[in-house]
């Protein structure tokens, strides 16, 4: 039986994600939610005690990948593995999250701020994590400068994969993290001929 509850739980929490993004959270009913779930407004209640729940539990998904991405680091030998991996997990983010948080930030500041410091810190977690093993493998680029670096990889890790240039060629998620992946090991420039 709660294996039925989680997978109902789940349902809904997908659902409502999934318009929350696409039609805006004001937009978006909790009988929206439930007709997408293929539920009951009642059975949403049952799962969520408010809509703001609802709003919250459905956005804390994201950090849930992010957090999916840290706990990689620790199961994988060696960075270029993790590196795979972590383009797979970061293409479970969908898109649209980043206009869906700023809609949230503007009708539920509190929740925004919430999910604004777990994402945050899972970020710097993950950076910090990749940073040091990259150097204890010997792997860094002489002249990096530390605080550079991690601001390219929030910047990518968060806003790429939304680029309406890159969407606009076709890009696909996946392409996007596999080629920044390709660019994080083995640079953008081949060595010159001599």
């Amino acid at each position: 039986m709660m294996g039925n509850l989680n997978s109902t739980r789940d349902r809904i929490l997908q659902a409502s994600l999934d318009l929350f993004l696409k039609q805006g959270i004001r937009k978006t009913s909790v009988d929206d939610v439930a007709d997408r779930a293929g539920v009951t407004r009642v059975t949403v209640y049952r799962h969520f005690s408010d809509r703001e729940q609802l709003i919250a539990e459905s956005f804390l998904q994201v950090n849930a990948a992010f957090e999916r991405v840290r706990q990689a680091l620790e199961e994988e030998d060696d960075l270029d593995g993790y590196l795979a991996r972590m383009a797979t997990e970061l293409t479970s983010i969908p898109l649209g999250y980043m206009s869906g948080m700023a809609e949230l930030e503007t009708l539920h500041p509190g929740i925004h701020a919430d999910l604004r410091r777990g994402r945050r810190n899972l970020l710097r977690a993950i950076f910090d994590q990749l940073y040091g093993r990259a150097r204890s493998e010997g792997r860094l680029r002489p002249g990096l400068d530390k605080d550079v670096v991690e601001a390219l990889f929030w910047e990518v890790v968060m806003t790429l994969p939304e680029s309406s240039v890159l969407s606009s060629r076709g890009l696909t998620p996946a392409e996007i993290y596999a080629t920044l992946s390709n660019l994080l090991l083995y640079g953008l420039l081949k060595e010159a001929e001599a």
